[in-house]
């Protein structure tokens, strides 16, 4: 009888540690916690993500800014983009890419004809804006297939 009073007084002391026990909303504490560290993660990863593409996008304007500055500073450097440059914009780095496209992939008798022609046509299309949005179509189609 005095086992059977121990026993029933150990199973009344558990009843009343049941909710010490268990946590019906621990489930739910811990679903949230999980929650918040993901977008934490998340917007540690997208943050340094956005930061790194924004140095490379940095270094590569510099890049070309400083090759586009050696070239205004020393006129007697020419390069054989003139139509590229005229339909473009000398800002715009898309003349920078038809040039590889030029010297890299283009048929050699275009490359030839290009350089031979290319500063009279450029002076000729300087004024006409329909002729250079052709020509701009066409060119953005090379710069396409080079660098797709």
């Amino acid at each position: 009888m005095g086992y059977g009073a121990q026993q029933q007084g150990i199973s009344a002391g558990q009843m009343q540690m049941g909710p010490q026990l268990f946590d019906p909303s621990a489930g739910i504490n811990l679903g949230l916690q999980n929650a918040a560290n993901l977008a934490n993660y998340q917007a540690s990863t997208y943050g340094a993500r956005a930061g790194a593409q924004g140095q490379i996008a940095g270094a590569t304007i510099g890049a070309v800014g400083n090759i586009l500055g050696s070239f205004a500073g020393n006129p007697s450097l020419k390069i054989p983009c003139w139509v590229a440059r005229e339909v473009y914009g000398v800002n715009n780095p898309k003349w920078l890419m038809f040039r590889e496209w030029l010297f890299k992939s283009a048929p050699k008798w275009f490359r030839n004809l290009y350089i031979k022609h290319g500063e009279r046509f450029a002076s000729f299309i300087s004024n006409k804006p329909k002729l250079k949005g052709l020509i701009r179509s066409w060119m953005d189609a090379r710069i396409n297939t080079q660098f797709a």
